[in-house]
């Protein structure tokens, strides 16, 4: 054990002496709360240049959302199940009548509607549930990585916490989503430019920039949720992912991949289910078309299937953005104090470290 202060190692990840299978960090003068499985004999602490190995740092973010799942149960009946609720009933009962007639012989716009008078039901659903689940996102991201440094907040603490962080957290959330689409527009506007030969070219070299930024920069949309003040823009995303593009690629799409998955199963569940309820898909001959036709005649299969996507659409939202978050922390990026702080008092830190 070292006793002499001027001994002590510097910060750095440390094996737990209290739970040898754990390491705990060393702020460089005593414990901290924050603990992670020592999963890897190559310790990287944040900020030093390394990144995890991919088995390890997926462990962490299925680790830290499987040991507060109690938790995260209570913020998706909170949030995900009223958004279900109230977008399947804006739905059901703003389209119920609406009625787009194909005429195949007028001139210009062969499209008419009909019982449009209620589609603002629908939008006001729309919104509502937009908005609860967002909340949801910034709750239980903030709750799932406050189990970084542990004991992790309870879900009334992640609610009113991410209720505090709600309108910073969906601005940034904007402000990257209008670059992405900005990106998009350059690129379709580029292609049509260049003519069919120069606009492929054009299309695939812009695609590949858009495909290796997002690789590096999709912590522009979580770190809102879960980084400190003045940590939480593209620039502190920049410069804690500088020198590590191709490890964030492959991390980052790696996400891609299990969202996908994730709402590609939910799919194979309720489409069945709708089914069983009626819903019919778009005839190419129909020439007079009734919305409500495609989500069924039964209210209750309706509702039973919006509820099952909303849940597995929560699932895989916080998939990402806890994964997105883990990067951003281990990379050096600076998490909430609220987060990591709220543990202090409640554990004892010992008074020395033991020696590697």
């Amino acid at each position: 054990m070292i006793e002499n202060p001027s001994q002590n190692p510097p910060p750095g990840w440390y094996p737990d002496p209290q739970s040898p299978q754990m390491l705990r960090w060393w702020n460089g003068g005593e414990w901290t709360n924050d603990v992670r499985p020592a999963t890897s004999t190559d310790v990287a602490t944040p900020g030093d240049g390394r990144m995890r190995p991919v088995s390890d740092w997926m462990t962490e973010t299925f680790r830290l959302m499987i040991n507060n799942a109690g938790s995260l149960f209570t913020l998706a009946v909170i949030f995900l199940v009223p958004a279900a609720l109230v977008s399947a009933l804006g739905l059901w009962f703003g389209i119920k009548d609406l009625l787009v007639i194909i005429d195949n012989e007028a001139v210009g716009n062969p499209f008419t509607f009909e019982g449009a008078e209620s589609l603002g039901i629908a939008g006001l659903g729309l919104v509502a549930n937009l908005v609860l689940t967002f909340l949801f996102s910034v709750c239980a991201a903030r709750l799932a990585m406050s189990g970084r440094f542990e004991p992790a907040i309870g879900w009334a603490d992640a609610l009113m916490s991410g209720i505090r962080r709600f309108l910073p957290a969906i601005g940034w959330t904007l402000f990257a989503s209008l670059i992405v689409m900005g990106i998009f527009v350059v690129i379709i506007t580029v292609s049509v430019m260049l003519g069919p030969i120069g606009g492929l070219f054009g299309f695939l070299a812009l695609l590949v920039l858009f495909v290796v930024g997002f690789g590096r920069y999709a912590m522009v949309f979580t770190t809102p949720y879960v980084a400190g003040a003045g940590h939480r823009n593209p620039l502190s995303a920049h410069r804690v992912t500088a020198g590590h593009t191709g490890g964030l690629m492959g991390r980052t799409f790696l996400l891609v991949l299990i969202t996908l998955t994730v709402s590609l199963a939910g799919s194979f569940i309720t489409g069945p289910v709708a089914a069983l309820g009626g819903a019919e898909p778009i005839s190419t001959d129909d020439t007079v078309i009734r919305v409500a036709d495609f989500l069924g005649g039964n209210l209750g299969l309706f509702l039973l299937t919006t509820l099952v996507n909303s849940i597995i659409g929560g699932v895989a939202s916080l998939v990402w953005h806890v994964g997105q978050a883990n990067l951003f922390e281990d990379l050096g990026g600076v998490i909430d104090p609220e987060l990591r702080n709220h543990g202090k008092g409640k554990t004892p830190a010992p008074a020395s470290v033991a020696s590697m």
